[in-house]
């Protein structure tokens, strides 16, 4: 995001929340005095360019002045919630490590974390005492963002946006989920590391809206504070949210909910759609990729067949790149388009295999049938194979998950430790299903020699925000020799 932009909307409405961090509203005039207060401070360090600055803050109101001070001196910027996690970014150089004194009063900070770099502590400091008018107007290209994520090859890639890409996303994100200057949006407590935590913020700035970030243990108590109109919640938050709520609570009028991250199961959707909000939208993409398909929920259909958005081009393809017929399921592709990544930053093999020929490769399955909607199956990793036959384990999981009315529920096959082709139903719950229903999962499944049932309490899930399973840690809890087929 161009400190510019953030000026011009200091100038124009400095009294107007920009920010709500931890339930403490900052207007546009002070969030831009802060920034600058940063920028000043960070160009009379004469810190030479080998390299991202790597922002390891954990308050993520800190880590946005930070940022984008040190990206209108035209720095590339990484974050990361603390100082001992950078070693996981598996950065090569980087042209400075900045911490602030707020956090590491009176810890140990080991200096051989910024590999020879510059280690930069800012100080408490006071936004800059300037008029509204007085901002600096920034004639340099302002540097890019690194993210960094899991999802589509299971381990950390990282992914540069420069400015012109940033803008590019933030300008399409507006047009095509209709934001507007009155928007509060409730962005949640994701660090600047994910897609969510750059992206959704920016957002909201971008028009002159709001933003609303929480990162307290007991944030979604505070959650209808400050006006919020406008939310993006993974299923597991919603979760969380409903419950808080209670049964008898009313939607709330003209609030439009956004869901990503995960699939959302249909008594979740009803419960949502009962008790807060009539504007529920299912929503499809990736960190490489945003915003790929939607959904606007009215039932049941809505959660598993999305549209592609007016500007994607998406695809069935086969195991050869050719366009899977309608009813065919195949690997789902997407076209590039402004706003999108078209590498990764470290790794040219997997960069080869996800980003081919100007499109994407997410590693989903999917299908299409014959009014344009697609239904996705799952990764394409994800399958259970049946005497021979790989069969996609989401649609059957979102079935049984809604049928045992859990939270959460995970197939795995392999073979048992006597040998014999298994099923493992994983249940994340309190209890395991009644006989009743373990009979009819069994019969359901009569091609496995046994079929078995777990439960747990919690999932193992990334701690990013996001909090999706970690299948592949599920995997190893019920099958810990590692069998699979």
């Amino acid at each position: 995001m161009n400190l510019n932009r953030l000026y011009e909307w200091a100038r124009l409405q400095p009294a107007k929340i920009a920010l709500v961090h931890n339930g403490i509203a900052v207007d546009y005039l002070t969030f831009a005095r802060a920034a600058e207060a940063n920028r000043v401070f960070f160009e009379g360090k004469n810190i030479p360019a080998k390299g991202p600055a790597v922002v390891a803050v954990g308050n993520v109101a800190d880590s946005w002045f930070i940022v984008l001070a040190l990206q209108a001196l035209g720095f590339d910027t990484i974050c990361a919630p603390t100082p001992e996690a950078v070693s996981l970014l598996n950065i090569k150089t980087m042209s400075c490590l900045v911490v602030t004194e707020a956090e590491q009063a009176g810890k140990p900070l080991d200096a051989s974390i910024a590999m020879g770099a510059p280690l930069v502590v800012v100080p408490r400091m006071r936004p800059q005492e300037i008029a509204p008018e007085q901002l600096p107007l920034q004639a340099r290209m302002p540097g890019g963002h690194i993210l960094y994520t899991s999802g589509t090859t299971g381990e950390n890639k990282k992914l540069l946006l420069d400015a012109a890409t940033t803008e590019q996303r933030t300008a399409r994100q507006i047009t095509i989920r209709a934001f507007t200057h009155d928007m509060v949006f409730h962005c949640g407590g994701f660090g600047l590391w994910s897609a969510a935590g750059w992206s959704l913020p920016i957002d909201a700035w971008h028009i002159g809206g709001t933003a609303v970030i929480d990162q307290r243990a007991d944030s979604l108590r505070h959650f209808s504070e400050h006006g919020v109109n406008r939310a993006f919640m993974t299923p597991v938050t919603l979760r969380e949210l409903l419950e808080l709520r209670g049964a008898d609570a009313r939607p709330i009028e003209h609030f439009v909910l956004a869901v990503g991250t995960g699939f959302l199961s249909l008594e979740l959707a009803e419960r949502a759609y009962r008790t807060f909000s009539r504007e529920i939208r299912i929503a499809y993409g990736a960190t490489e990729c945003p915003l790929m398909a939607s959904a606007d929920y009215a039932g049941e259909e809505d959660l598993h067949w999305l549209l592609p958005v007016e500007d994607r081009i998406l695809e069935i393809v086969d195991e050869n790149d050719r366009i899977c017929p309608t009813g065919e399921q195949g690997k789902i592709r997407v076209k590039l388009t402004g706003g999108d990544c078209t590498s990764y930053l470290d790794g040219a093999e997997t960069s080869a295999e996800f980003f081919r020929h100007g499109y994407f490769y997410p590693g989903d399955l999917g299908v299409f049938r014959d009014d344009g909607k697609f239904r996705i199956l799952g990764r394409a990793g994800d399958v259970l194979n049946i005497q021979g036959s790989k069969v996609p384990v989401a649609p059957i999981e979102a079935q049984l998950q809604m049928r045992l009315g859990v939270r959460a529920v995970c197939l795995f096959a392999g073979l048992s430790d006597d040998g014999k082709d298994e099923l493992v139903v994983v249940i994340e719950g309190d209890e395991a299903p009644g006989e009743a229903q373990r009979e009819a999962i069994e019969r359901a499944f009569g091609k496995f020699e046994r079929v078995r049932f777990e439960v747990l309490k919690v999932f193992p899930r990334t701690t990013g925000g996001t909090q999706k399973i970690m299948r592949e840690e599920l995997r190893k809890l019920v099958f810990p020799q590692g069998s699979s087929n």
